[in-house]
């Protein structure tokens, strides 16, 4: 795996375990009161999503049995946007 990747892939695993850590014990109401939380899990969002953009065909031909979310985890629908489908992932 090439350096960059393991970077890429570490910044990816922290901002998710960020953007969890804001989101426990809050509900899926809370993010239409609470702008602050709002900005940050979608600043995490994007971390997660650039990072991931880097990520070479190679690293992500290794890495390919990670499940993703694209058609909804545990039974959720996944919303049209892609910023309400990971904020909605949050909060299932």
């Amino acid at each position: 795996m090439q350096k960059d990747d393991v970077i890429r892939l570490r910044h990816m695993r922290d901002a998710a375990v960020e953007a969890v850590t804001f989101a426990r014990g809050r509900t899926r109401s809370d993010p239409t009161s609470d702008r602050m939380l709002v900005l940050a899990l979608i600043k995490d969002i994007e971390i997660v999503g650039e990072a991931a953009y880097r990520v070479s065909e190679t690293t992500r031909s290794r890495l390919s049995d990670i499940r993703t979310c694209s058609q909804g985890c545990r039974g959720t629908p996944v919303p049209p946007d892609p910023i309400s489908a990971n904020l909605s992932l949050l909060f299932w």
